[in-house]
């Protein structure tokens, strides 16, 4: 097989394509060369992404300052009110397109790995800081990034990350527009009910 066969691999690259595009690009003019090396990895994989999520989550967070990730202009950028509010247009539209009885149903098996992902999220949001809008929005976010229906990589990321912690108040805008959208259907209320159990229960030894 190709070095660019090998670094598409499995998956579906139609969804992605835009954060692979350099990759794939440096993989084809390497395969060009002759370089037989070993090939350059496309995405990393979901515990992967989430560990470097919640890392991510753990530096923008008021007062702290992660060792392990350093600000990029995609996590800290400067909010005008109009970029603000094209960034909650563009999560609510992500939100909009969340299969939430599917996430529903994933809550509610409460796998260890799922438990584990909401939890190391939930761990991060000051619930005590953000508005009751903000709060809402976080909890459908994490449960909708636990169960893989919204992505973590790149600048989608970064904005999941600043409205999970309601950083410029983007957390309250992607709130209140998602309750405009769906007045809190019932699947979105025992959705965010679950997320702030687990949230708010204590790890057990499976965990």
């Amino acid at each position: 097989m190709s070095r660019l066969g090998k670094a598409l691999g499995s998956g579906s690259l139609t969804s992605r394509a835009k954060a692979a595009m350099a990759t794939l690009k440096a993989e084809y003019e390497a395969g060009k060369r002759g370089d037989d090396g070993p090939s350059a990895e496309l995405w990393a994989p979901p515990r992967r992404q989430l560990d470097a999520f919640v890392s991510l989550l753990s530096g923008l967070r008021p007062g702290t300052r992660s060792a392990s990730v350093e600000p990029t202009p995609e996590s800290t950028p400067e909010s005008t009110p109009e970029s603000l509010a094209a960034d909650a247009d563009e999560l609510s539209g992500l939100l909009g397109k969340v299969d939430w009885a599917a996430v529903r149903e994933s809550a509610s098996t409460r796998s260890a790995d799922a438990t584990r992902a909401v939890r190391s999220m939930a761990a991060e949001v000051d619930w005590e800081r953000v508005q009751p809008m903000a709060r809402q929005a976080s909890s459908l976010l994490i449960a909708a990034v636990a169960s893989g229906q919204v992505p973590v990589a790149g600048r989608t990321g970064a904005l999941v990350a600043r409205a999970m912690l309601d950083q410029g108040g983007l957390g309250e805008r992607v709130g209140r527009q998602v309750l405009q959208q769906t007045a809190l259907r019932p699947e979105l209320r025992t959705v965010i009910d679950m997320v702030d159990t687990i949230a708010a229960s204590r790890p057990s030894a499976a965990d």
